[in-house]
This record gives structure tokens, sequence and C-alpha cells, in this order.
């Protein structure tokens, strides 16, 4: 039973569940659990991911090639053997089916695509989109209508994925099929590590996933090996997620459908998704809070930086109880985190102050790490994101050009009297103290006129 973002449970049943009113669905290609998880610095943030949140270390991909597993995800059987069936072909329901009758919303977004059913992209394949294979979509101008273009990479944010993600209509239902470099499909594991690094926080850290029940799912195609054992990493992630969590529980993609249909109350398409396991084991019992956070952050090596962390509670919290905050892994080396304050009261909404501090050790580079908010014995987790760079050469020149002018002073003056914290330009902070004082504008106006040597 669905209502307002948990599952009630019953007389039997295990605690009540905090469950998804969103879920967005990415799907890689083409590489096993071995190669993709714990494999080195090629998969790094995968294993970041994977180790934050929930990780199924043994489900299965069902066949190859792609085409009937992608059929499978969506309508419960693999239906085909190749990856050349003509679209419009299938006369099956489909999860587009259930979903519009339960009167959820969806939409498929296809990197390096034309749109709609056209079915024709610049590193598109036919077989990594199964909408169109199934008659009720082809055929249909409305239904066609919510399979659109992602742009050539997702994780632009003015493309149409994060946009809906960032707006207060964002889809129930949303599935990502990457371009067939952003896959791994045709390009290598790092380069999918990295558009997934790229893309995941700013999911994560979206308006969708920070004010309402979303969860995030990722898993590949197929992997290397014949089913039941072509174990893929697949990864639930999201603030009702258990954090550190991993499972070896048999899974394969017919567990995803099930899991919608326990989630939402949607009927089963076939015996395979009504006799597969579902996955709430994943979803941890009805938290009564959330956290997130103001944004990424930057710094200087050897420098501060501040965010602010937000906790919002569903329902008065108990006076007698206090939240506390951590740092959690995803830090870089020679650095540090603390709050203030650490642990206090709370009413509906209460803010504690981040602060990232760094040494000239500290590698340059971009983190995302987690941070945990307990109260009451449950805790909750949020992403965020921490750009560490490196200072350029002469001293007051915060662009970069070699060059300490008029629009190096503007930008100090402008953010006089701020912390250094998101949508602060970091080199704004000469000093290095993380507060932007008249000691930072007169260090750039000591140099003004300067040029590298």
């Amino acid at each position: 039973m669905h209502v307002h973002g948990t599952i009630l449970p019953s007389a039997s049943s295990s605690p009540a569940v905090q469950i998804p009113d969103y879920v967005v669905v990415i799907l890689m290609e083409n590489h096993g659990i071995n190669t993709t998880y714990n494999c080195g610095g090629d998969c790094s943030y995968i294993t970041q991911l994977a180790n934050t949140y929930s990780l199924a270390e043994s489900y299965s991909a069902l066949a190859h090639p792609s085409l009937p597993n992608y059929l499978a995800l969506t309508s419960a059987n693999t239906w085909w053997t190749n990856n050349s069936l003509p679209s419009g072909t299938l006369q099956v329901t489909n999860i587009v089916d259930s979903l519009e009758e339960e009167g959820l919303t969806w939409k498929a977004y296809m990197e390096s695509y034309h749109g709609g059913c056209s079915d024709y992209g610049s590193s598109y394949s036919s077989a990594h989109n199964p909408f169109l294979k199934y008659a009720d979509v082809y055929y249909d101008p409305a239904r066609c209508a919510n399979i659109v273009s992602a742009g050539t990479d997702a994780s632009n944010s003015t493309e149409p994925l994060l946009t809906d993600l960032a707006s207060d209509s964002a889809p129930n239902f949303m599935w990502l099929t990457p371009n067939l470099c952003h896959d791994m499909h045709d390009c290598s594991v790092s380069t999918g590590n990295s558009y997934l690094a790229g893309l995941v926080p700013q999911i994560l850290n979206s308006h969708t996933f920070t004010t309402q029940n979303a969860a995030l799912f990722i898993t590949f195609d197929e992997g290397c090996c014949p089913f039941p054992r072509d174990y893929v990493t697949t990864i639930w992630a999201g603030a009702g997620v258990r954090q550190g969590y991993r499972s070896t529980q048999f899974y394969d993609h017919y567990s995803l459908l099930s899991t919608l249909e326990s989630f939402w109350n949607l009927p089963a398409l076939t015996q395979n998704d009504l006799n597969a396991t579902t996955m709430t084991e994943f979803f941890t019992s009805a938290l009564p809070f959330s956290v997130s956070s103001a944004g990424p952050m930057g710094v200087l090596q050897g420098g501060v930086t501040y965010n602010t962390i937000s906790t919002t509670f569903r329902s008065s919290p108990q006076s007698n109880l206090k939240v506390n905050h951590s740092c959690g892994i995803g830090l870089p080396t020679y650095s540090s985190c603390s709050f203030n304050p650490s642990n206090h009261s709370c009413e509906s909404v209460c803010y504690t102050t981040l602060k990232i501090t760094t040494t000239p050790s500290t590698p340059a580079g971009t983190y995302n790490f987690s941070i945990t908010s307990s109260y009451g014995g449950e805790t909750n987790q949020t992403e965020a994101t921490l750009r560490v760079v490196s200072p350029y050469s002469l001293v007051g020149d915060l662009s970069g050009d070699c060059n300490v002018n008029v629009v190096d002073l503007v930008t100090v003056a402008a953010v006089l009297g701020s912390t250094v914290h998101p949508g602060i330009n970091p080199r704004a902070n000469p000093t290095l103290d993380g507060q932007i004082s008249i000691f930072d504008l007169v260090r750039v106006a000591s140099n003004f006129g300067k040029t590298c040597s």
C-alpha cells in the first residue's frame, strides 16, 4: 500500500520503509561487476557511490546481446534474441501502460538522439531504446513526445534531465540511456566512470532529490557471462536508501519492475516480474528527516571553505533528542571537516555550518563526499561536491590570465565580508582563512598592474 512515500506494514511484515515517489534509472553497457566495481582508478567514482549507498552484489543480467535486457527491464520478458527488432513490433503490456494506468508520469531521456519516435541519433543505438519497440508507444504521438533528447551530455544542467529534476514537476519514472560513449559501449570504463561522476552528484543534489522521496537506480544491461551469473554492478542511491550497504541476495533485471510494482501498486506484467525478488531491503525505514547542502564548494589548496547543511523534519522532532553531523568517505587526503554546531536541538528545519580545511598538500581535483546526520538512532545522508584548486603563480590573479587588474579587484570587493562558500570564487581569498576581508583586497591591490614574469 503506497501512502505518502511509505509502505505500510502488515501485521507479519517488516517495519515500514521509505519508498521513492520518483525513480531515475540509468542503463550502462557491456561490463560485469568485476570490471566496474573495486577495479582501481578506472571505476573509482562508481565504487565510491556503491560504498556510500547500496550495492546489489549478486544482480544478474538476463541475456546477450543488449536488447533483450532492455525489454526485460521495461516489459518483464526478453521477447527477442538479437538487436534487430523493428520499432513498433511488440504488442505487449509494458511499464508505460502500468504507470499511466496508475496516474503516474514518465519520460525517457536518450543522449545524442533526435527525439520523439525518430529512432535516430549520432551516437545512439535503437537497441538501447526499448520504448520504441512497443506498438502502443511507437504509434502514439503523445507517448512519443515523452521520449526526448538528453543532449550530447545529460550532465549539462541546461539539458532536459537536470532541468526536470530542478522543477516541481519531474516525472515519477525517469529513464536515461547515455550515448554509446558515455555508457561504456564504445568507450572505456574510465570514460563512463567520469561521466557518472559528473552527472550523479547533480541528480542527488537536485531539487527533486532533496525535497521529495526520490531514488536513483544504476545498472548495466549485460556483462561477460551466462545467466544466472552474469553479475553486473547495480546501485541504489538517494536519501531513502541504506548507506554503506551490500547484499548478496540474488536479483535480476525483473527485480527492478517487481520493486517498482511493489512501491507504486502496479500490476505484474508477466510471471517473471511477479516471481522476481523485490529490492526493498535497500531502502531504510521511514525516516523522519532529510538532509541537504547548499551546493558545490570550492577551495584553494591550503585554504578553508564553508557550506550550510540543512536538516528538515517531516514532523516536529522530540525536544530531548539532538541532531548530530559527520563527514563520511570521499574527502581528499590532507583535509578535514567540522560542523558548528556539531550537535543541536531542532524544530522543523535547522542548520549547521560545515567547514572544510585543506593543506598545501591536498591534491587538486573534484571530490564527492558524504555528509551524515543522525537523530534518535536514524541516519540520513547527502552527497556534497568539493573542488580543490591550486593557486595561480601571481598573487591577486583570480582568472588565470597572468594579469592583476580591475576585474580581480572588483571580484574581491563584491564579496567582501563573505565566507568562502558555494558560489564564491575561492581565489578571492588569497589569505586562505575562509573569510574574505580587507586583507584579501589589500593582497590583490598590492599586485595591481603586475603580470606573470
